[in-house]
């Protein structure tokens, strides 16, 4: 009996921490790289799946008439490999979860994507000081947007931006810089201390 129970208590660990480390699994939904040509739709889910731990779900029904597609889409976001996915293709996906729903699209039903969203690209950089050192919290805007972000402990920073865009870089106490991009996909920003702003700052001490 003694024998038995020890035996239980080895084996029973063994898939619970199995599923723990199935579904405790980070899922990755940006920063991804997906470059095919002339590829089955299978083995493009094939590949998101070893990249992002999202699993598709769907009938072979589903994608019986789909062609090869060919795809070539570097630091994006899954959100835009699937437009890329739906324009080609003219199927719908749904994300529920760790799961990716693949359907037909419905007859009569007009799928329209931006054009914005096929050409938007990622930038990243680091914003220093005039001695090189790095800004912590400094704010980048994509101008006339909404869209931005702010550098990280070590000055870094990413955003998905639109072609040619202008990036509004400033911190309290420094000089807002604006940076065109162009074709850049790296910048290196050093910020000059704004020393009328920091004359204007006034500490009270109780």
């Amino acid at each position: 009996m003694r024998i038995i129970f020890s035996l239980l208590i080895i084996a029973l660990p063994i898939p619970f921490l199995y599923a723990e480390a199935v579904y405790g699994q980070a899922l990755k939904e940006s920063n991804i790289t997906c470059t095919v040509k002339g590829a089955a739709i299978t083995d493009v889910f094939s590949e998101l799946n070893r990249q992002t731990g999202f699993h598709f779900f769907y009938d072979e029904s589903v994608i019986a008439d789909v062609s090869t597609v060919t795809i070539h889409i570097e630091n994006g976001s899954m959100d835009s490999i699937l437009r890329e996915l739906t324009r080609q293709t003219g199927l719908q996906f749904k994300k529920i979860d760790q799961t990716i729903s693949v359907s037909k699209n419905l007859p009569g039903v007009v799928i329209e994507i931006p054009a914005t969203d096929q050409t938007r690209r990622q930038i990243s950089g680091i914003v220093t000081d005039e001695s090189g050192e790095p800004v912590i919290g400094a704010n980048i805007v994509e101008k006339g947007t909404t869209n931005g972000t702010i550098t990280d402990m070590d000055g870094r920073f990413t955003l998905s931006i639109e072609p040619k865009a202008l990036l509004v870089i400033s911190y309290i106490g420094y000089i807002t810089q604006e940076v065109e991009v162009g074709d850049q996909i790296t910048l290196s920003v050093a910020l000059g201390e704004d020393s009328q702003s920091l004359d204007e700052v006034v500490v009270v001490g109780y």
